[in-house]
């Protein structure tokens, strides 16, 4: 690895670049983390971040060749830092403290208009590059507004229960099963701002918006309805499924913005603590989620019973009961309706829908080539309920592959809306039309009530009798 030679004077930004590209890399790093799993996590960065997985890769290999210095944009020569006039910035730094809220560009106009400098001589990026080094920036200038009233400008608290949760997702720690596969699991954590009493959590093996509806159903239906959710941005939470949850419920929805873990600070907060769990899951080396989650139940149930120091040494328990303000429960069809899994599929030619890479099998086979939506409840995954514009809403069931096809059936569903006649409208007509077209001529005719043909055994007992 190479020797780090940095000047922080001169290096500002390369160093903040290199030190967001270590934020994105820092989880990918873990020792002991198997392939499957780096590759699975890498992913999810990558999305989050708006990078791709070749990049975050290439940011990686760096870092374990050169280090941070790696990690670092290089040094384009020949393009010498543009100087401003000390006569300028000085000008520049006095309207930035008349208002901090002035824009760069806002600065440049009033220095032209001024007639301090001409119109293109100084251009935004250089002027905005010597406000941070002389310390205004707009950033910088934020550290200089005391709060009105000596309250936090970063920091807050509910004053009740239940007027806004926090949510989100953490990823650890990896079973092994009994066969030596690895299991990722993720743990949804649900928790109170006003009291931080932790009102869901359970680790899952998988991260989708199914598991995301699960949890906010069970704290619906547990404590009734909430104000606001706090969330960041993973895919899970603002999945179309989860918003439209939370619109039915008259919920709102606040989101973060991305790398402001502060605003949803409660739960990153418990996120930390849950850290201690999972070094202790880590000695019992469970191998089910069950048995993981049965652990966890008892370990959360001692957190939200015990004295917390942010609450002056109250349990959270006992913060969120003495809370004056009352719950108010949903209705169970309303709460249903809400927290369903919906989407659309296109039925195939053998009437099957896939879901989450499951199988299901329609039960009305006429539906066979239509779009269809599907709707199932959050916490019963095979209970799939199918519509289609023009058809009864029927059942999708899990698919069960049986030995042999079954070919009446499939014709069955092939001859859809098809009527059952004894005759051809079509021949009818044509030799109707013949004989009126060559009088006197009777085309012979299939009657109805045709004697059944003798059988060989028939007609030898004729003969011998």
């Amino acid at each position: 690895m190479k020797q780090i030679e940095i000047n922080f004077e001169h290096d500002r930004q390369r160093i903040a670049k290199a030190s967001w590209r270590f934020h994105l890399i820092s989880p990918l790093l873990k020792e002991g983390m198997a392939g499957r799993d780096r590759v699975e996590l890498q992913k999810e960065i990558a999305a989050s971040a708006g990078v791709s997985c070749r990049t975050l890769t290439r940011y990686r290999k760096k870092y374990e060749k050169d280090g941070f210095e790696g990690l670092m944009p290089p040094v384009r020569p020949g393009r010498p830092a543009k100087a401003i006039d000390e006569a300028v910035l000085e000008e520049a730094v006095t309207l930035r403290r008349e208002q901090p809220g002035r824009s760069v560009e806002d600065i440049i106009r009033i220095l032209v208009l001024e007639g301090r400098i001409a119109s293109g001589e100084v251009k935004r990026s250089t002027l905005q590059a010597a406000l941070a080094d002389a310390g205004w920036s707009k950033r910088q200038m934020r550290m200089y507004i005391k709060p009105a009233g000596g309250r936090s400008a970063t920091r807050y608290e509910k004053r009740n229960r239940m007027e806004l949760l926090q949510a989100d997702i953490k990823y650890d720690p990896v079973l092994v099963d009994g066969d030596g596969n690895s299991i990722p699991t993720y743990f949804i954590g649900i928790i109170d701002d006003h009291s931080r009493k932790v009102m869901y959590g359970r680790f899952h093996d998988r991260q989708r918006d199914v598991e995301v509806l699960a949890a906010l159903k069970c704290v619906v239906e547990a404590y009734g309805h909430f104000t606001a959710l706090a969330i960041d941005n993973g895919r899970q939470f603002i999945a179309q499924t989860v918003m439209a949850a939370m619109a039915i419920l008259g919920i709102k929805v606040r989101r973060a913005r991305p790398y402001t873990p502060t605003f949803k600070s409660k739960i990153e907060s418990y996120n930390h603590r849950l850290n201690r769990f999972i070094e202790e899951c880590r000695l019992k080396n469970y191998t089910s989620l069950d048995a993981l989650n049965g652990a966890y139940t008892a370990w959360q149930d001692v957190y939200n019973s015990s004295p917390h120091n942010s609450l002056g040494g109250t349990a959270p328990d006992d913060v969120f009961a003495q809370d004056e303000r009352e719950l108010r429960f949903i209705t169970p069809e309303l709460v249903d309706m809400a927290f369903r899994d919906t989407g659309t599929r296109s039925v195939q030619k053998d009437g099957i829908i896939s879901i989450d890479s499951r199988k299901y099998i329609v039960d009305n086979l006429n539906l066979i080539g239509f779009d269809v939506h599907y709707s199932r409840p959050a916490e019963r995954k095979d209970d799939v309920t199918v519509f289609c514009k023009g058809f009864s809403p029927c059942r999708a069931s899990v698919l069960e592959i049986g030995e042999d096809v079954d070919f009446e059936a499939r014709n069955r569903s092939l001859r859809r809306g098809v009527l059952e006649t004894d005759t051809s409208r079509m021949l009818d007509a044509m030799v109707a039309e013949y004989e009126r077209s060559h009088p006197g001529v009777s085309l012979p005719r299939e009657t109805k009530d045709v004697p059944a043909p003798a059988s060989f055994a028939s007609v030898l007992q004729e003969g011998m009798s």
